[in-house]
């Protein structure tokens, strides 16, 4: 069972690199990219991004939720600062990391352990995500939406539509590979599937992402002696941004003078095992 949760939150975190990815390519739906291009162009913004997992194996059921939080101060490269506080539940324990981007360093705290290290060096060695807004929304790609409903919504508009499972692995390969990847490390699997993938986008009046939440199901193999039993998961995630368009304001932690510098710690002592 150690191996399953420790595969599950690699699916879960593999999950915030792709849950925002944007689809629109019709005409009729020009109001929807609009907004996409427009909140992509945000410099400065404040997302909460929260996901549930829950998991059956054979009658045993795990539910593993997250919440992302995202405070972004200013993306120009030479000033870029940023806030993201992560927090997964499992078992009644809560695995918290505090990630805070200023001067071209990150700076990491988990419990009362801390670290700090390049920002780059810490993207390509998947320490942390980007948090620019692009890789939480994405670009408009050709996945053919054939049924959609718009209907008003208290904050704009809303969008509801599904997206074939076939075209799930499809658009979407690089999502499915790397969790099909995450789970073989962790020895669980090597038959991954995805199902449809239900969508919900509501934009403001002002133009801006208001929120956008999604709904996935997916099924792998899982060993059990000389057999293999199946996992069965389904996802709910939604990422709403607060006030978009209003100035966000990062409040930098006055202790961070004494985060140790990365390889001085290893990293590994920033995660539950």
């Amino acid at each position: 069972m150690k191996k399953i949760i420790s595969a599950l939150l690699s699916v879960t975190l593999i999950m915030a690199m792709f849950t925002f990815t944007s689809c629109f390519g019709k005409s009729e739906l020009k109001q929807f990219q609009d907004a996409m291009e427009k909140t992509n162009r945000l410099t400065s913004y404040h997302a909460i991004i929260s996901y549930d997992m829950d998991v059956e194996v054979e009658g045993e059921e795990i539910s593993i939720p997250m919440e992302y939080t995202i405070k972004v101060q200013d993306t120009s490269p030479e000033n870029y600062k940023a806030l993201m506080n992560a927090t997964i539940s499992y078992g009644g324990t809560n695995i918290g990391v505090k990630s805070i981007v200023q001067d071209g360093y990150v700076y990491i705290k988990s419990g009362n352990e801390t670290m700090k290290m390049d920002y780059e060096e810490a993207l390509e060695n998947d320490m942390i995500e980007s948090s620019d807004m692009y890789s939480l929304i994405g670009d408009f790609s050709d996945v053919p939406i054939t049924e959609y409903e718009i209907e008003d919504d208290v904050a704009g508009k809303k969008i509801s539509f599904k997206i074939a499972s076939a075209d799930v692995e499809k658009y979407y390969k690089q999502f499915t590979d790397e969790i099909t990847s995450s789970l073989e490390e962790s020895g669980l699997s090597d038959d991954f599937n995805v199902g449809d993938l239900e969508v919900e986008v509501v934009i403001t009046e002002d133009g801006y992402v208001y929120s956008y939440a999604i709904e996935l199901g997916m099924d792998f193999e899982i060993p059990a002696g000389s057999r293999t039993v199946t996992a069965n998961c389904y996802v709910e995630a939604e990422m709403k941004l607060i006030n978009p368009g209003d100035q966000v304001d990062v409040i930098i932690p006055s202790d961070m003078s004494n985060y140790r510098n990365y390889p001085e710690i290893d990293a590994s002592d920033l995660y539950i095992q």
